[in-house]
Order: structure tokens, then sequence, then C-alpha cells
């Protein structure tokens, strides 16, 4: 990126979130009128996403006139390298899409809950090689949350084709 096109880029981001605030505040205070059932999952991401925008424009407001330009990569860019282009990249990014289609078809089938016990041991030992106790535990923290935002947020899940067959009670 060019020095002159720096702050063009910056006065992007800035409006992008400013953008973005706007359209949080929008979804809380629509849901305002909703039932309390129905309000709670707008009022609550509106207001996370509201509040996530004014910590993003306050460390920008902050760090204004200090940022300059240089040759490290930019981790922010979602420009593909000269690596992925390569046959062996593409590779990669297919095999991650089929780990994707693998947990939407281990959902379908066996609903949210236990897909979730399946697929990310799985795709944390196999795929990044994760220990077998670390990737036990992440499982088992993500079952306790969506089992939590279950109860405490009514959040309904998909079920699967098997609900009822297995003893899951999820």
């Amino acid at each position: 990126m060019t020095q002159d096109a720096y702050p063009i880029a910056r006065r992007l981001r800035t409006a992008f979130v400013v953008a973005l605030l706007i359209l949080f505040i929008a979804v809380a205070w629509a849901a305002q009128d909703f039932r309390l059932g129905a309000r709670l999952f707008p009022v609550y991401i509106g207001m996370a996403g509201a509040a996530l925008c004014v910590i993003e424009l306050l460390r920008q407001l902050i760090t204004r006139g200090r940022q300059k330009l240089s040759d490290e990569p930019n981790t922010a860019d979602l420009s593909v390298e000269a690596d992925e282009q390569t046959a062996a990249g593409y590779l990669r990014a297919l095999s991650f899409f089929g780990w994707m289609l693998g947990y939407y078809a281990l959902t379908f089938v066996f609903g949210f809950t236990l897909a979730t016990v399946i697929f990310v041991p799985s795709l944390l030992i196999l795929r990044f090689r994760a220990p077998f106790l670390a990737s036990a535990a992440i499982a088992g923290g993500l079952v306790l949350l969506i089992v939590a935002l279950q109860y405490f947020l009514m959040l309904r899940v998909p079920r699967g084709l098997t609900h009822g067959m297995l003893p899951w009670p999820f």
C-alpha cells in the first residue's frame, strides 16, 4: 500500500466500523418491541456488537497518527498469498472445506451438540495435532456452553435425524 492510499484505507475502516455500529444499534432498538423470548438474542448481540464497535473506534482514535507503513505482512488483509495459489494451497483450502461439510453432515445426522462432541476433538487432534486431553476439555466446555445457552436463553439447536434413537438427551 502506498503512503497516499494509507489515509484512505484508514477512513474506510472507520466508516465501516461506524456503519456496523449503526446496524447493531438499529437491531437492538428494533427488537425492543419483541416478546421476551424473541428479544433476548437480537438485543444481546446488538449491545455486544455496538460495544465492540465503540472499543474499535476508541482504539482507532488513540492510535491515530501513530501507525506507519511497514514491510511486515498485514494480518487483516484478505489478499491471497503466493503460496496459497499453488496446488498445495488449494488442497489445504479444499481439505478445510471438507471438514466444514463433515460438520454439517454430522449436525444433520446426530444433531448440533453431539456433532460438536465428535467434530471438535477430531478437528483439533487430526488436523491441528492438538493433545487429546486439551481437545476433550475444549469439547466439554463447548457442550457446557451449548447446554447453558439452551437453558438460559431458550436457544434451540438442530436435533438431527437420530434424535430419539440415541440415549443422548440433547
